[in-house]
């Protein structure tokens, strides 16, 4: 077997293509001052001071789902009611029970 892997020829092995330069000259350094010195560094958050994640206008994520999640939610009762459902998926499933 050796006589036959020492007879097969190596390929050359061929050099990744360079990537281009970056442009570096929009970055911030991490030491510069506040664009918004103004602004919480919480703010779109929906924890500590400034305006929560309202502020962004995103649709609610259940607003649609929670309406077609309501056909089959005996089943999902079902099986988060099985020993071996696991606890985040009970608790979901408490959740949608509770916004219904």
């Amino acid at each position: 077997m050796q006589d036959i892997q020492s007879g097969a020829p190596l390929g050359q092995s061929m050099a990744p293509p360079e990537a281009p330069p970056a442009d570096s000259s929009s970055l911030i350094p991490l030491d510069a001052d506040s664009a918004r010195p103004d602004e919480p560094v919480t703010a779109g958050a929906d924890a500590g001071a400034g305006p929560g994640m309202s502020m962004l206008g995103l649709p609610s994520e259940d607003a649609g789902d929670l309406q077609g999640i309501i056909k089959d939610l005996p089943m999902l009762e079902w099986y988060s009611n099985q020993p071996n459902a696991s606890p985040s998926f009970k608790a979901w499933v408490r959740r949608i029970k509770g916004e219904l």
